[in-house]
């Protein structure tokens, strides 16, 4: 049986998840959501993490630590900035199709348009 999932201000509020929510990584209201970001961070331990979340530029919405801890460190219902610009994971790889490549630099590059609303669809 499923456990509840019960969402408050923003926040998921259940027995696994820790609100370590910092207002410094939140950039403004979200109203949809265009991408779902996953990434590996660099850092040695949560703890390198949240310090750095304190400068305010870039952050997470949830960061699980190695031990498996599952932290809430944004609102959901705000902006963050994860990694700065969207990169294709073929080209982080070098392994880009001529045809991928071609797609890619078609949106990446695409004249008089903002790199948001590239992305917004």
């Amino acid at each position: 049986m499923a456990e509840e999932v019960i969402w408050s201000g923003g926040k998921l509020v259940h027995k696994n998840v820790t609100d370590k929510v910092n207002s410094a990584i939140e950039k403004g209201a979200l109203s949809v959501v265009h991408a779902i970001v996953v990434h590996q961070t660099g850092a040695a331990t949560a703890g390198s993490s949240f310090s750095s979340y304190d400068s305010g530029n870039n952050g997470a919405h949830f960061l699980i630590d190695k031990d498996g801890t599952i932290y809430q460190t944004a609102r959901i219902d705000q902006k963050c900035w994860h990694v700065g610009n969207i990169r294709s994971r073929c080209q982080e790889m070098k392994s880009c199709t001529a045809d991928e490549l071609k797609e890619l630099n078609a949106l990446l590059f695409k004249k008089g348009e903002s790199y948001s609303a590239r992305f917004a669809t």
